[in-house]
């Protein structure tokens, strides 16, 4: 799987066929985790594990903060956060963070 990291989303690729994307917002530092899609076709493959890998190493190396919207890589974070114990976390609760998994 390939990973395309363009601004404000990354992309997953297999065969040139996008399999879904992470959608992201930095500013000032600070990494907001918006949403995560993975199509249909691709689901069950690994890819929004992936893409929050990606996004949670890259936010690892030196970003002050992340805020956490989306509910998969919520649950992602809370799995993996003994990984990421050098950046300060925000979980942010609400009826927008569903993601298309």
């Amino acid at each position: 799987m390939d990973i395309l990291v363009k601004k404000e989303k990354i992309e997953a690729y297999e065969n040139d066929e996008c399999l879904g994307f992470l959608k992201y917002s930095l500013e000032n530092n600070v990494l907001t985790i918006i949403s995560t899609v993975v199509y249909e076709n691709a689901r069950g493959k690994g890819v929004a594990k992936a893409l929050n890998e990606y996004i949670f190493n890259y936010a690892n190396k030196g970003v002050d903060e992340i805020k956490i919207i989306c509910s998969y890589s919520q649950n992602y974070f809370l799995k993996n956060k003994s990984q990421y114990n050098g950046v300060k976390v925000v979980l942010i609760k609400g009826e927008n963070n569903v993601c298309s998994i």
